[in-house]
């Protein structure tokens, strides 16, 4: 590929999204789904009407994806027809980002954003789940290429001002963290002092505050739902975890023991700034757009982690808003760089992010399994499991996706009851005792618990909770012998007779 934006194969795009298909499209075949995904795939396999009520009041999310999979889903139930929404999403980002690289990167050939947005652990874990994230990092690419279009340009669009309001209110209908760059669109056109553009902007805002006001009325019951029980982080626990993220997004470092990371995102930043500072005489007005449009969105991400999120509530796929502007901001500090080293080091740096992302890859799915390896779980529990055997599952969330590929005779036995999905309550999920366990075998059609399977899918840690793990380790000590132990990817999964 040339740096010149308008040279360079015309293929390098089409090239890259083939080459997308066919990674994903395989493994989106092929991958089992996890919890966050049963949980989708219960939430829009009923209806709209039931999409609509479990979106808003289950999922405490926006509702837009999920109206969009459950009318989808009337064509095909299953898994990987479930999974094409993200995958086809991802597809159409290809597109999109390289449309938006001509724009806010012109002096750069389109293929090197293209291939670093796409070639990356993040985006390819995005396109893989059948949740939101996909959507959003497609919403965000189209957010940015029309900000370009219809505020920024020299000549500005009024159909591209349109199309910005419209693909905005889809995009708070998403997910409400896109929100947060139509907040750093507007500080953008401040930092470029674009006086008339700014004020057509605020009041397409305005408009799309009208359009997301039946929102109001509903997201402060979802986010005090969700954030209940949020542990709160410090600020400097806050800043290098989002400084993470973005080095993440621009230089994937699988492997990278933990005690390592924080010295690697700092030297990363500074590397970042070390090259604006040698080549400020170089900025372009696209690259202050840039940079004030990312660090305004981090800060608001920050702001969010600090006072009401915590650090488990805001997860990596939380931030998929932050992605392509982070992808910016470092790759337009890399052009700064004068030619014919530019090429150079864009040369490198994608070898080297492409090389990073399949060592992530391998490492990620190289079992060809979600975390929790249900379906291998559940064939194993059908090949061994006799009729009126319980299958005692700790977390009860883990019951969930273990369903779809569980069919033996043993009832599966959530612990301490099966999830209740009129409200999501992770607390609801903690054993306390261990009569909770005999009244949940109590209730199990059938079950004989002379022998006993258990599945435990730990999650210690997180919002605190400690979920009974060890109050079923002694209740199990007392009253059985293991004498099966098999280990799958990320689950545990032992037989036990009575002593």
């Amino acid at each position: 590929m040339e740096t010149g934006g308008r040279t360079g194969s015309r293929w390098a795009v089409p090239a890259l999204a083939g080459l997308y298909l066919a990674v994903a499209l395989p493994l989106a075949a092929r991958l089992d789904i996890w919890i966050d995904e049963a949980y989708t795939l219960e939430t829009t396999g009923r209806g709209l009407r039931h999409a609509l009520h479990q979106a808003l009041f289950f999922e405490g999310q926006p509702p837009l994806y999920f109206l969009l999979l459950s009318l989808w889903r009337t064509l095909d139930g299953g898994v990987l027809f479930a999974r094409l929404v993200s995958v086809l999403c991802g597809a159409a980002m290809v597109f999109a980002v390289a449309a938006l690289s001509r724009r806010w990167l012109p002096e750069a050939h389109p293929g090197w954003l293209t291939a670093l947005a796409v070639f990356n652990p993040f985006f390819f874990y995005a396109v893989l789940e059948i949740r939101p994230y996909a959507l959003a990092l497609l919403l965000s690419a189209l957010l940015l290429l029309l900000l370009h279009d219809g505020y920024l340009a020299p000549e500005p669009r009024r159909g591209a001002q349109v199309g910005y309001a419209l693909v905005a209110a889809a995009a708070l209908y998403t997910q409400y963290y896109l929100g947060f760059l139509l907040v750093a669109g507007a500080v953008a056109l401040l930092v470029l002092r674009r006086w008339r553009p700014f004020w057509t902007y605020l009041l397409a805002m305005a408009a799309v505050a009208v359009c997301f006001a039946p929102m109001l009325r509903i997201i402060p019951g979802q986010v005090s739902a969700q954030t209940a029980a949020a542990k709160r982080a410090s600020v400097l626990e806050g800043v290098l975890s989002l400084a993470g993220r973005v080095q993440e997004y621009a230089w994937p470092t699988p492997g990278l023991p933990d005690a390592w990371r924080p010295a690697a995102r700092v030297g990363f930043m500074l590397v970042v700034l070390l090259l604006v500072l040698i080549h400020r005489r170089a900025v372009r007005r696209s690259a202050l757009a840039v940079w004030a449009l990312t660090a305004t969105a981090a800060l608001l991400f920050l702001a969010v982690r600090l006072g009401i999120t915590g650090p488990d509530l805001l997860q990596p796929r939380h931030t998929a808003a932050l992605y392509l502007p982070a992808l910016l901001t470092v790759i337009s500090a890399v052009l700064l760089v004068p030619e014919p080293r530019r090429r150079w080091v864009l040369g490198a740096w994608t070898a080297a992010a492409i090389l990073l992302t399949a060592f992530s890859m391998v490492e990620t799915y190289g079992v060809l399994a979600k975390t929790g390896d249900w379906a291998r779980v559940g064939s194993f529990l059908e090949r061994n499991d006799r009729p009126g055997e319980p299958i005692l599952v700790l977390t009860a969330e883990a019951a969930i996706p273990l369903e779809r590929y569980y069919h033996g005779p043993g009832p599966l036995v959530p612990l301490p009851a099966a999830a209740d999905f009129r409200v999501y309550d992770a607390r609801s999920f903690e054993l306390h005792s261990k009569a909770e366990i005999d009244a949940a075998l109590a209730r199990a059609p059938g079950a004989r618990p002379s022998s006993v399977w258990v599945v435990t899918h730990p999650l210690q840690g997180w919002l605190g909770i400690d979920y009974g793990f060890g109050i079923l380790e002694r209740y199990l000590a007392r009253r059985y012998r293991m004498d099966r132990d098999v280990m799958f990817f990320g689950t545990r999964v032992r037989h036990f007779a009575a002593v």
